[in-house]
């Protein structure tokens, strides 16, 4: 088996960062609001259930598609070393991780704390 490339460890651990990060915001959300009103119209009807979970699914799969190819087999026989790309790559993503996490955190306060 082949090993991964440092593009494929540092890609991997950017997104788990990001998706870590953004499951404990959720969980402290509604910890403490202890409600979430975008279920309110689809507790009831199943099909409108199943449609809002399913595109959640399907828009999942969608944004991960770009690391599952870089995480593939054929990827990873590729030993390219870093250059200059990849430094604004991980540069642009702990940018965008920041001003996610500020921007996440400003409209809990607006909407939510007095």
């Amino acid at each position: 088996m082949p090993q991964p490339t440092q593009r494929q460890y540092i890609a991997t651990i950017l997104v788990w960062f990001w998706g870590a990060r953004l499951s404990l915001f959720l969980f402290y959300r509604i910890l403490m609001i202890s409600e979430d009103s975008r279920f309110d119209n689809m507790r009831n009807d199943p099909i409108k259930f199943f449609g809002f979970w399913f595109f959640q699914f399907l828009w999942v799969w969608v944004v991960s598609l770009p690391l599952t190819f870089l995480n593939s087999v054929s990827m990873s026989n590729e030993d390219v070393p870093l250059n200059s790309g990849d430094l604004i790559g991980l540069l642009l993503s702990i940018i965008g991780l920041v001003v996610e996490s500020i921007a996440d955190q400003t409209k809990f306060n607006f909407k939510y704390v007095e």
